[in-house]
């Protein structure tokens, strides 16, 4: 945990997905850590949450929001296509 919080910058975006689920409360307080020391966050979120980054200013990608099970696969294809483009940059 510190570890990687350490390595948080303004100048390295940072990604962070996050969805309705029982680990929310922990996700949001590393999310919070990392705004505290100054992380360009972009986030990747159902629509129901997107307004509570959309907000106070942050990137936000949403996805349509799906039962439990199937909800990591939808948060995932953000992160694949990202993935995509920076390595054929």
């Amino acid at each position: 945990k510190h570890g990687s919080l350490a390595l948080v910058t303004k100048e390295q975006p940072l990604i962070f997905v996050v969805s309705k689920d029982d680990v929310f409360d922990k996700a949001f307080s590393g999310f919070q850590q990392m705004v505290c020391r100054g992380g360009n966050p972009v986030i990747i979120t159902t629509f129901k949450l997107a307004s509570l980054f959309e907000a106070n200013g942050f990137k936000v990608v949403a996805v349509p929001e799906t039962n439990e099970f199937l909800q990591s696969l939808l948060m995932i294809i953000p992160v694949q296509l990202a993935a995509y483009h920076i390595a054929v940059m």
